[in-house]
């Protein structure tokens, strides 16, 4: 398994794996340390072959779900506009869509 497919893998699963610390200085995760967090998520980093099935299977959910798990939206970002990913034949169908708001209101 090489470097930049596991940075890869870590990255997909939303892992930072840079930093820079109070002097300035970047600090990258190791190996051993990405590959720690992505097998405590449940992704199997121990091959390349797995590793790579794994990022693909990844990047195919992303295009299953119509939406992210999670969308943060601003006030100050207006109009606000939401990604979403449909198939094609469905692209003109009508959507209903509720708003769970940061303190639990619904709109």
């Amino acid at each position: 398994m090489d470097q930049p497919e596991l940075t890869a893998a870590a990255q997909a699963w939303g892992i930072e794996t840079e930093y820079w610390d109070v002097w300035g200085q970047p600090h990258h995760a190791s190996a051993a340390v990405e590959k720690a967090i992505l097998e405590s998520l449940g992704v199997d980093s121990a091959g390349g072959t797995s590793l790579h099935q794994a990022l693909e299977e990844r990047a195919a959910d992303e295009w299953r779900r119509p939406l992210a798990p999670t969308i943060v939206l601003g006030s100050d970002q207006v109009p606000h506009e939401i990604a979403i990913s449909l198939l094609r034949e469905r692209a003109n169908d009508d959507a209903l869509l509720e708003l769970r708001l940061e303190h639990g209101e619904s709109r």
